[in-house]
């Protein structure tokens, strides 16, 4: 008897809808699903026994997949060896087709190599997959009848289970019996990988004896494995879940009744219905070997790829938790990169899941199907809490997409034990009653929702990857200033990377991240060298440099302390390697100042890393505003390229600050104290460019629009000072008398109430006390005033009548200083009433960041932008607000020596 659905499709024609005719011509078996000729196998797509493809015909489809996997794999390495001399191999001799060719080649490489890391398409690529790993194998796995809807459109996904139908020949037509599929589809995975091994053998060696007439087999063989380990990690990654459900399913048999055989059920392997199951009443020698050749595969698939994956973590977990990469955690970052330091043991567990629901519940017999079904439902569940919680994936959208797929697929798990219920009820009673109980009388509606969630997983993954793009595509590249298009890159034959990212751990591992990413954002196809992605073998550091173009010192406090650190300096001058400095000026961030950076330098590389006295090397500061950072990077880059080239190059970002004027679109006045030592100097820097922006004079002051505050060491001290202090008082809140006010309120308030507990802190003006040192400093002594009504009086008049513009000077040569010291030095009347609110704009020492610093406090003024300037630079705007003092303390940069 076939299947009662009446959207059954197949050759079994005895259904309730058609009466019991028997088999179509040349099927037989458990619903006709197996074949009466030797050479024809069912497919199941297309419902009906197929001829197998003739010993030639496989032979020539296994030598064309081979060819095409070999040619790949070829192609690859010829990739990578244009990738690590990319200059080298296009300045061979060679026809101008051969030579656009390679660099549209090595341009298309580094596209999608850019594409996958900014998208973060490995990870997303793995979720989708295990997704489909799980919904695909859902109707076999827990033995559903889908209707089928469910079959056509899931079977353009078959894929994700590499079966050897969807490589080069059909999975039916591999042996004579299940036991030799089995053997195969087992042990394919083993012999890929060793045609791998001898295929990257032989082009490694080819590699090493093109490149410097040496062979070194040894060094060939090391270098294959790495490869080969990648490989395998990612290989048993995707077939795992489907060799474990296909190994796994030799205990997976279903009962068969028989008309002409009351009362005995005859049992039969799921994945092969020819092959009848052992049984109490009943011994089949096949399906008896078929076990005992499953066993040792179970222990090689579904026991020991998860043991190995917890193995090679383990292992690594130090190098993963400390980022200190060692050889091994390097050629295992296909198995934590996605993932969070502290979530590195996530793929195991993962792995697990999988396992779980596409095969370990086969050992659960088809008799308790439903227990099946119940086993993954609650599994999914856990699965999907465990996952909210941890949310492990370094990218948040990576976390969403994982979260949207594990919640559709306990979704899904709900609608097949609600289809399996419907099927069973209908079996047993009659489909009326199914739909009595269940609500609904069609499973298609069932089928549609799942499409349709399906589809959303799918929509979501597009959408995230093109969000990611869109994005991206306001990442402006550098371009040099002549051509308008992206710097050229050139590495030498034996060089592997553009630049070498030379730092100590303890204080310069962020930043020096910080500025491998950027760089790759501002520069096409630069190589970056950094330990934590690119170190395989501490001992050979020194190689690592050698095969470097350009060398970054990052000096940050206990740079020369380093061992590994001397070892490289020691390379990169005794090779005479280009070398660029960037210095950490913030002592709170790690930072140390130059000069005690230049004594700490051993003697023998000093003048190399510095210069001499009359030709001193550039140092670039790197200071924390966005803006700034993007500047270094810039002179960074300009630098680096200077030494590839043999000559200097400017370059600029598209649409970036540095480029644009400033100016209002009336006269606009500035207030400037003449109480403000260096005020002047400074505002008149802003008004040369700054258009129709003038300083006022006494008599214009009222009329100003801003007020102008320049911050330094002089600010508010001595009788400047407290002369300061009455002048914003007076334009800025309006003027000092409510002050006088205020302490004749509490006065009167006093001789009612000498014992006012409650009150605010304020200060009011005690013009008998001078002495600058005394706790009424610049004439102002400290109060307790009633909260309600004094600070009523307080804030009704003091009430801001000019916009400030706070310019915190951090050049120590113009008496640059830390902003805690303004705290110290300003009136507290003044901090209260917030002075301070206002973000400082810090103005930076040094020409090309004293003319960033002017544009910015430009910007803070709300100055029109009046187009690019004429010398390009590089520099995106950033908005940057604060709402207390202590914000705009920490939005400013430490004092810092003059570069």
């Amino acid at each position: 008897e076939c299947p009662s659905s009446a959207d059954w499709r197949g050759p079994c024609l005895g259904n309730a809808t058609h009466g019991l005719l028997g088999c179509a011509i040349h099927h037989r078996g458990p619903y006709c699903k197996a074949c009466e000729q030797s050479n024809h196998y069912f497919a199941s797509n297309e419902a009906r026994c197929k001829r197998c493809p003739s010993a030639s015909e496989i032979l020539r489809s296994f030598f064309i997949f081979a060819l095409v996997i070999i040619t790949a794999i070829v192609l690859g390495m010829v990739l990578i060896h244009l990738l690590r001399s990319p200059s080298q191999m296009l300045q061979q001799p060679a026809s101008r087709f051969l030579q656009s060719c390679k660099q549209c080649l090595i341009s298309l490489l580094f596209f999608f190599a850019r594409l996958v890391r900014v998208t973060s398409a490995v990870a997303k690529g793995k979720i989708i997959l295990a997704f489909f790993q799980v919904v695909i194998g859902m109707g076999s796995t827990y033995t559903i009848a889908f209707p089928n809807l469910f079959d056509d459109f899931f079977s353009a996904f078959g894929w994700v289970q590499i079966k050897w139908s969807d490589l080069y020949v059909p999975s039916g037509c591999l042996g004579e019996t299940y036991k030799d599929e089995l053997l195969l589809l087992g042990l394919w995975p083993f012999g890929f990988i060793t045609t791998s091994f001898f295929i990257f053998l032989v082009v490694h060696t080819w590699a090493k004896w093109h490149r410097s007439r040496h062979c070194c087999i040894e060094a060939a063989i090391k270098a294959t494995s790495r490869q080969v380990l990648r490989i395998f990690l990612v290989l048993t990654f995707c077939v795992t879940p489907g060799i474990s459900n296909a190994v796994l399913a030799a205990w997976s048999c279903f009962p068969i009744d028989y008309s002409d055989e009351p009362n005995t059920r005859h049992f039969f392997m799921r994945k092969n219905l020819d092959v009848r199951c052992t049984a109490e009443n009943f011994q089949s020698a096949e399906h008896n070997q078929i076990t005992r050749l499953a066993i040792p595969l179970v222990l090689v698939w579904p026991v020991c790829v998860p043991l190995m994956y917890i193995g090679l973590l383990l292992y690594c977990r130090r190098a993963i938790i400390c980022r200190r990469p060692t050889h091994m955690s390097s050629l295992c970052h296909f198995l934590y990169k996605e993932y969070e330091e502290k979530f590195f043991w996530w793929e195991p567990v993962e792995m697990l899941r999988k396992l779980l629901l596409t095969s370990f519940v086969l050992l659960i017999p088809e008799t308790l199907v439903f227990i099946r079904l119940l086993v993954a439902l609650l599994a999914s569940l856990a699965f999907l809490t465990f996952l909210c919680l941890a949310q492990p994936f370094k990218d948040k959208s990576n976390d969403i997409l994982a979260i949207v797929t594990h919640l559709i697929l306990v979704c899904a798990f709900i609608s097949a034990a609600l289809l399996k219920l419907f099927e069973d009820i209908s079996r047993v009673t009659s489909s009326n009653t199914a739909s009595d109980i269940l609500g609904f009388d069609n499973t298609m509606v069932i089928v549609y929702v799942l499409v349709i969630f399906a589809c959303c997983i799918i929509a979501l993954f597009v959408t995230l990857i093109v969000s990611t793009i869109f994005q991206e595509k306001y990442v402006k590249m550098l371009r040099c200033t002549e051509t308008g298009q992206p710097p050229e890159l050139r590495l030498a034959q034996d060089e592997r990377w553009h630049l070498f990212l030379s730092h100590v751990w303890s204080t310069g591992q962020d930043t020096v991240a910080t500025i491998k990413k950027q760089l790759e954002l501002l520069l096409r196809n630069i190589l970056v060298f950094l330990d934590v992605d690119d170190l395989e073998d501490i001992g050979e550091l020194e190689e690592y440099v050698k095969q470097t173009n350009v060398v970054l010192v990052f000096l940050s406090k206990g740079y020369f302390d380093s061992r590994n650190v001397i070892r490289e300096v020691k390379v990169m001058c005794d090779d005479g390697k280009p070398i660029v400095i960037v210095w950490e000026p913030n002592t709170d961030k790690g930072g140390s100042p130059l000069p005690q950076m230049k004594a700490e330098c051993p003697a023998q590389y000093r003048v190399q890393l510095f210069g001499c006295d009359a030709e001193p090397r550039r140092v670039i500061p790197w200071y924390r505003l966005p803006e700034f950072q993007l500047l270094s990077l810039r002179l960074l880059c300009e630098s680096m390229i200077a030494s590839m080239s043999g000559k200097p190059r400017s370059l600029y970002l598209p649409y970036s600050i540095e480029r644009l004027t400033f100016g209002f679109e009336a006269t606009t006045l500035v207030y400037v104290s003449p109480h403000n030592p260096g005020a002047n100097a400074v505002f008149a820097e802003l008004e040369s460019q700054i258009s129709q922006l003038t300083r006022a004079s006494e008599e214009e002051a009222t009329a100003a629009s801003f007020f102008g505050l320049y911050l330094n060491t002089d600010t508010f001290t001595g009788t400047q000072g407290d002369l300061l202090a009455r002048t914003i008082r007076t334009h800025i809140y309006n003027s000092h008398q409510h002050w006088d006010v205020l302490a004749s309120v509490r006065k009167s308030r006093a001789t009612e109430n000498k014992h006012d507990p409650r009150g605010s802190a304020i200060f009011s003006r005690d013009t008998s006390n001078k002495d600058q040192s005394s706790p009424g400093r610049y004439g102002f002594r400290h109060q307790q005033l009633n909260s309600a009504a004094d600070l009523k009086v307080f804030s009704t008049s003091g009430v801001a009548a000019q916009r400030i513009v706070l310019l915190h000077e951090n050049d120590p040569c113009r008496g640059g200083c830390h902003f805690a010291h303004f705290f110290e030095t300003t009136p507290l009347d003044l901090i209260h009433a917030g002075l301070y609110k206002t973000i400082a704009v810090p103005l930076m020492p040094g020409g090309e960041f004293r003319e960033l610093s002017i544009k910015l406090a430009a910007r803070s003024m709300q100055a029109k932008s009046k187009g690019l300037s004429l010398k390009p630079k590089t520099l995106t705007t950033t908005n940057t607000t604060a709402s207390s003092p202590v914000a705009a303390l920490a939005s400013t940069n430490t004092t810092t020596n003059t570069v």
